[in-house]
């Protein structure tokens, strides 16, 4: 038997097999890497499709795993979409609500271009401990679309290693460009998350028209409309119901068909308080 494909149901779940051919007697592990920092608390459960080919038969059957999450310690965002260009105040916030705190030995990201400095613990207003990892990204970082992970490391062992998959996007020198290039929301819990209005322009003052605008979060929703003079507006909105936690962590995706053909990735960033 031949395991053609392991597809997993979200992209918080990573399937890694121990190998693909499984012969007469032989076993297969399927391992299942979840990251639970974006997971809410309370039960969840995830899949995993798994396609294999029998003889000259192909067939599937799903794997199912269920977990009680409890959130004692809490990552926010539990993931980041970044921009390189405008990196200064970025930060990820670590709560420990036990009585006896761990200590956070250090906080490392896969590229030596990406430097972190960690502040804490202090006590917030409910007696839990937050630490504060705040981000600089050199001078030099390669231009494109990146995708990093920030090792949080700690003394207890059952947070030894706490995985933040952090998006960094640097872009070239463009004609179109976004004001502002990020979007950054803070709301109130309970309350609708405030819109935020964002002007595409060309830098040599030609009309802006877009072809299509995607998320690939349902959270997130943005509409756009000609004007003013050469531009195109957007409009910005966060579903306050589809957020899990206190942060949200996205991104808008707009292609323009005119005056060039080019997409634009805005990042969407939400505290709730």
């Amino acid at each position: 038997m031949e395991i053609a494909e392991a597809r997993a149901s979200c992209g918080c779940l990573t399937p890694r097999l121990t190998a693909r051919e499984i012969k007469p007697g032989d076993e297969v592990g399927v391992e299942l890497e979840i990251n639970t920092l974006s997971q809410p608390s309370g039960p969840n459960s995830w899949t995993v499709q798994l396609r294999y080919r029998e003889r000259e038969t192909l067939k599937e059957t799903t794997l199912r795993l269920s977990a009680q999450l409890i959130s004692e310690v809490m990552v926010e965002p539990a993931a980041m979409v970044l921009l390189a260009d405008k990196f200064a105040g970025h930060e990820v916030k670590v709560t420990d609500t036990r009585s006896k705190p761990f200590k956070l030995i250090e906080a490392r990201a896969g590229s030596t271009k990406l430097q972190t400095l960690i502040t804490g613990p202090q006590k917030d207003k409910n007696g839990d401990y937050i630490f504060r990892i705040a981000f600089n990204v050199s001078g030099d970082y390669p231009e494109g679309r990146h995708d990093e992970v920030l090792d949080i490391y700690t003394d207890d062992p059952k947070y030894a290693d706490m995985r933040v998959p952090v998006t960094i996007v640097k872009r070239a020198q463009k004609r179109l460009i976004a004001t502002p290039a990020e979007v950054s929301l803070t709301a109130v819990t309970g309350q609708p998350v405030p819109s935020r209005i964002v002007l595409l322009r060309d830098a040599d003052q030609q009309r802006v028209t877009i072809e299509e605008i995607t998320s690939a979060d349902p959270a997130l929703t943005c509409r756009w409309a000609e004007g003013p003079n050469n531009m195109a507006t957007l409009k910005v909105q966060l579903n306050h119901s589809l957020i899990h936690g206190n942060s949200f962590s996205g991104a808008i995706h707009v292609r323009i068909s005119s005056p060039i053909r080019d997409t634009l990735i805005i990042p969407v960033n939400c505290t709730i308080h």
